[in-house]
C-alpha cells in the first residue's frame, strides 16, 4: 500500500522548528540525523511520522501529533471558513480542536455542496488531505442517494452498467459536458442507492443521475475509501479520528 502518511524529513524539522527548510541542509552537515536508528545524510528523505523512531545527536525527536476529525455535515453548511448567508463547516468544529499556529491549523478535505450532508473530513497534515482529494490516488467516495423517480428492477440493472462503463455527463454551471470515471451504483430499494466514485468532477453524483434521466433528490456520503461515517454523529457533531481509523481511508 502507499504510505500516504509520509513526509520528508526537511518538513517535519522545519514543523518541529529544528532548522527551517533553507537551512536544512547546514543542520544535517553539523548534526547527526537517524532513522530507525540508520544515519542519514540526505534531508529530503521521506519518512513516516506514524511509525519511524527519528533522533537527533541521539535524542529522540518527539514529533507532534496531526488532528484528525470527522464531522457529519448538516444541510445547508458551506465548505468555507467564511460565509455571508450559510453556516461554514468550521462552526460545527468545537474550540477544543482549533490550534493557534497557522501552520498547524485544521483544514477541510474533500468538499461537499451545500445541499449534500454526511463524512466530511478534517486535519492539520495538509499531506494527508491532499492525497485524499488528488485525483491520481482515485479514493473511493460513497454516498447514499435518494432519486426523484423509482427505479424497476431492470432499469436497476441498467443504471449499474451503464455507470460502470463511464457515463457521459451533461454541463452544469460553468462545467461541460464530459466523461466521467466509471462509477458503481448497488440498490437498496426502487428510488435508493449507493453510488460510489473516484473522482471530484463538479456535483458529479447528481449528474451521473442526469444522465440517466432521473434526479437526485437527498445525497449524502456515507464512506471515504475504507472509512465509513460514524453514524452515532448526529448531523452537525464531530469527533476525532486515531489514526488507525485515518489509516482506513487508503486500505480498500
Amino acid at each position: 500500500m502507499t504510505d500516504f502518511f509520509s513526509e520528508s524529513l526537511v518538513s517535519i524539522f522545519s514543523q518541529c522548528k529544528i532548522c527551517s527548510k533553507r537551512g536544512a541542509k547546514s543542520f544535517f552537515k553539523n548534526n547527526c540525523v537517524c532513522v530507525n536508528k540508520n544515519p542519514v545524510t540526505d534531508f529530503k528523505t521521506v519518512v513516516n511520522r506514524l511509525r519511524d523512531v527519528i533522533t537527533i545527536n541521539g535524542e529522540v525527536l518527539k514529533i507532534p501529533s496531526h488532528l484528525y476529525l470527522m464531522l457529519n455535515k448538516p444541510i445547508d453548511a458551506v465548505c468555507s471558513t467564511v460565509s455571508d448567508r450559510h453556516k461554514t463547516v468550521f462552526d460545527f468544529i468545537p474550540r477544543d480542536f482549533s490550534t493557534d499556529t497557522k501552520n498547524n491549523a485544521l483544514k477541510c478535505g474533500g468538499r461537499l455542496d451545500s445541499d449534500t450532508t454526511g463524512l466530511l473530513l478534517f486535519s492539520t497534515n495538509g499531506a494527508f488531505l491532499h492525497n485524499i482529494t488528488s485525483p491520481k490516488n482515485k479514493i473511493p467516495k460513497t454516498y447514499r442517494a435518494i432519486l426523484r423517480d423509482s427505479v424497476s428492477a431492470s432499469d436497476q440493472l441498467f443504471y449499474k452498467n451503464a455507470a460502470a462503463t463511464g457515463l457521459i455527463i451533461p454541463a452544469q454551471k460553468k462545467s461541460p459536458e464530459q466523461k466521467c470515471a466509471p462509477a458503481d451504483i448497488s440498490f437498496i430499494n426502487d428510488r435508493e442507492c449507493n453510488i460510489t466514485v473516484t473522482e471530484g468532477k463538479f456535483h458529479e453524483v447528481r449528474r451521473i443521475f442526469l444522465a440517466l434521466k432521473n434526479e437526485v433528490t437527498s445525497l449524502k456520503r456515507i464512506a471515504i475509501g475504507g472509512l465509513i461515517l460514524d453514524e452515532s454523529l448526529k448531523e452537525g457533531e464531530c469527533r476525532l479520528l486515531s489514526q488507525e481509523e485515518a489509516e482506513k481511508i487508503f486500505s480498500n
